[in-house]
């Protein structure tokens, strides 16, 4: 038979376990929840939809986009033309989706992050809505993101460098139409016989 103070300890662990397990089903107590991860901050409040022109500025050129009534994108400068409407939405989405990694620490030295002046600036424009400029500095040690910083404010961040690198790289190969090659159109036109 069961001494005493086994049965003591084993009635003081059942007592531990009903108190968790009530503590873990009151209401707003969901452990499942407490374990996934937080959703990093967007850096924009824009969504796709909501960007009507693009202009990038480097010290290579100018790239600027604009969206008509109709809902295509053309390109201005640095050509003009009609775009590649695939490539454009294919870099506007992921660009508004864009989130925060990390944000640096008050009074770091904006220079010291290529910020000051940035190697860049993205310049997104929401229809009616006051444009937004995000302007781009160095790369972070392993070359994976960019600081960036929204114009008017004093918050360095760490964000994804992908679209903005594509983006600047559009001033240098514009994303128009593709057209065919004059060879391959040579070929397609019945010769005569």
């Amino acid at each position: 038979m069961p001494s005493a103070r086994v049965a003591l300890a084993v009635f003081a662990g059942f007592l531990v376990l009903l108190a968790a397990a009530l503590l873990l089903r009151r209401p707003g107590a969901n452990p499942e929840l407490a374990l996934l991860p937080t959703a990093a901050p967007a850096l924009l409040a824009l969504g796709p939809a909501d960007i009507t022109g693009v202009e990038v500025s480097t010290a290579e050129g100018k790239l600027v986009l604009s969206k008509g009534n109709d809902g295509l994108w053309r390109v201005e400068s640095p050509v003009s033309g009609e775009a590649n409407q695939a490539l454009i939405e294919d870099t506007i989405g992921p660009l508004a989706a864009l989130t925060i990694s990390r944000t640096l620490p008050q009074g770091v030295a904006p220079a010291e992050y290529g910020l000051e002046p940035p190697l860049f600036t993205v310049a997104l424009n929401p229809g009616a809505a006051k444009q937004v400029v995000i302007e781009v500095g160095a790369y972070n040690p392993d070359s994976t993101k960019r600081y960036v910083r929204l114009r008017g404010t004093s918050d360095i961040l760490l964000v994804f460098s992908y679209q903005l690198d594509r983006l600047s790289g559009m001033i240098v190969d514009p994303p128009l139409v593709p057209t065919a090659a004059p060879e391959a159109t040579r070929a397609a036109t019945p010769q005569p016989q």
